[in-house]
């Protein structure tokens, strides 16, 4: 029976009641101005309603039960908190109800199908990654093309939120953002926190002061990340580099991380943190220059690539760790899919945190228009979209907009807040929505 409320709990906060328009159960004209705001403590479902009764505007709260007489049955008519009740919604008219002075309280009868119900049920208590697996193809390519939009420019915008953060954090220097921004996309997911807290550590302007060496450059980095430390196999180069640290942090007041804050398990050897530090020292060169270099490639995705498709030379360019030196070739610092990744997780979220504190909306253009030009997303979760639903990711701004559903929505269960959800329980009523997707 409480699920049942809850099904018209949840038709009521999302108006998926059809028309605004409908008739009292005493034949009296009703219109829904606003449903009000759910209530999830004691007291009425719904604080704030407002209502036009026959031509007269009312405003107040609204309580609703699978059937009238459950307004006795749960004691309410003993209850002053119910007095303020405007509107008395019922899955099934069995009667009347009464304020304290006698009047009746105007009484809106809203059945709904079982299928709708048996969706809710689906939608509210299944634990499976897609709870809509088995409604999504119901819903029109349209409406679903639009819902994915809507979550991947939120998802944009939360990834821009953090730059503008980042941003505060620094007093305002949009090189030293630019640096904590790509250094956390470099950190590529299970180090990209660790990243984020060296990127902090590591302002741009010094960088820029040994950009003429990469061999400082990378004691710097290496240094500050914790990893001149300690070393399974340390070589001269380790030697080096642990005895360049040790001069700069003391010249110039640095401290390193805690070396336990990497994770080395999980990624594969050219992924590994060393190499992306490595690679992330000759991003310092650019020092101060790094986001007006960005600005000037204009998204265009070729000198994208270009900016980012760095190469090693010397002792890097045959090893993946410190220690003997290969026979493979390790030149290349990076490969094109993750030249993308910095694309999406960081040039799109920069261009567009710069549009909007500068309020030049050519950039969140730019933004937007990179995502679209690059290719969509290969990974578990879109596999797993592609596996069980009609949808086909065209390109990244669309898997972007699939990964912010699966992690804002379907993973923790807010199914009941999101767009396709709502529209396939419409398909589920007894009369068509009046609402546009």
């Amino acid at each position: 029976m409480k699920g049942l409320e809850k099904v018209m709990q949840y038709m009521w906060q999302w108006r998926l009641y059809g028309s605004p328009d409908k008739s009292l159960t005493d034949g009296r004209r009703l219109r829904i101005i606003h449903p009000g705001t759910l209530n999830t403590a004691s007291g009425p479902d719904f604080f704030n309603a407002k209502l036009i009764i026959d031509g007269t505007e009312w405003a107040g709260n609204v309580e609703l039960h699978l059937r009238a007489s459950d307004w006795h049955r749960h004691s309410h008519h003993l209850d002053r908190a119910y007095d303020s009740v405007i509107l008395h919604v019922v899955g099934e008219n069995d009667g009347y109800v009464r304020r304290p002075d006698g009047a009746i309280i105007p009484q809106l009868h809203l059945p709904f199908s079982r299928e709708l119900a048996e969706r809710y049920a689906t939608l509210a208590g299944n634990a499976s990654p897609l709870r809509c697996r088995a409604y999504i193809a119901g819903v029109h390519p349209l409406f679903l093309r639009d819902a994915i939009d809507s979550c991947a420019m939120e998802r944009l915008r939360g990834k821009a939120a953090r730059v503008a953060e980042a941003l505060s954090a620094t007093g305002h220097d949009w090189a030293h953002a630019t640096f904590i921004t790509l250094a956390r996309a470099i950190g590529a997911g299970i180090n990209a926190e660790p990243c984020e807290t060296l990127g902090r550590l590591l302002p741009p302007g010094l960088a820029g002061k040994h950009a003429d060496s990469l061999f400082q450059l990378e004691a710097l980095t290496l240094g500050a990340a914790g990893l001149l430390e300690n070393c399974a196999r340390p070589d001269d180069y380790f030697r080096a580099l642990a005895g360049e640290w040790q001069f700069l942090s003391h010249k110039y007041g640095l401290r390193s991380m805690t070396p336990h804050l990497w994770k080395f398990s999980g990624s594969r050897p050219a992924a590994s943190p060393l190499r992306r530090l490595v690679y992330l020292s000759r991003l310092m060169r650019k020092g101060n220059t790094l986001l007006s270099e960005l600005l000037d490639t204009e998204g265009d995705l070729n000198r994208l690539h270009d900016f980012f498709t760095l190469r090693h030379e010397g002792y890097w360019s045959r090893r993946l760790t410190f220690g003997p030196e290969s026979t493979r070739n390790y030149s290349s610092a990076i490969g094109r899919s993750t030249v993308n990744s910095l694309l999406i997780n960081a040039v799109a979220p920069l261009y567009y945190a710069y549009g909007t504190h500068t309020g030049n909306l050519r950039y969140h253009d730019m933004a937007s228009d990179l995502l679209h030009s690059l290719d969509a997303e290969s990974n578990s979760i879109i596999r797993m979209w592609t596996s069980c639903t009609q949808v086909r990711p065209a390109d990244a701004w669309e898997t972007q907009g699939l990964l912010q559903l699966t992690h804002s929505y379907c993973r923790p269960g807010n199914c009941l807040r999101c767009r396709i959800a709502h529209q396939s329980l419409r398909h589920s009523l007894n009369y068509p929505s009046t609402q546009n997707p």
